[in-house]
């Protein structure tokens, strides 16, 4: 399951101002804007937020060993796509996926990553089989303390 976010609470500040939070940009509203000027998505209800669970919390869970190696924005933008694409793999069937794999490895040329794919591959099917979500698009927005922030546009694979 996703590592939840938990803030710590002062104690003892009643009477005092409360603290002010950083004003942030919505940051869903990019990946929004984004979907919304997609011509194959004109007229279609793009909705925010509607599943249960944060599938952006699910692919940085999922893909925690390889961010934690992550040092700068060129990292990420490197290696969250790749996370997307072996979890979308997941999502299809097994006769489909073997294909997929394949030509996965033909079109990024890297038959040395190959066991990484299958490994990443195998960690979905296995830990994150119930999450059948496919990843549609997505925004990366590094954060002013180096965080992440992930905006995914998702569907449930019925």
């Amino acid at each position: 399951m996703p590592v939840s976010r938990k803030r710590k609470k002062k104690k003892g500040r009643k009477n005092q101002a409360p603290e002010r939070q950083p004003t942030r940009p919505d940051l869903n509203r990019k990946l929004l804007e984004k979907l919304e000027s997609l011509e194959v998505l004109k007229g279609a209800k793009i909705e925010s937020g509607s599943f249960e669970v944060k599938v952006s919390e699910l692919i940085l869970d999922y893909g925690a060993d390889l961010i934690a190696n992550c040092k700068t924005e060129s990292d990420y933008k490197k290696y969250v796509p790749f996370l997307i694409m072996c979890w979308n793999t997941a999502n299809l069937p097994p006769e489909k996926r073997e294909e997929s794999i394949k030509q996965m490895v033909e079109e990024l040329n890297a038959k040395e990553i190959e066991a990484d794919i299958r490994s990443l591959i195998d960690r979905k099917v296995k830990f994150y089989g119930a999450d059948k979500y496919f990843i549609l698009d997505y925004v990366i927005t590094m954060l002013e303390d180096g965080d992440i922030h992930l905006s995914v546009a998702s569907t449930e694979v019925k």
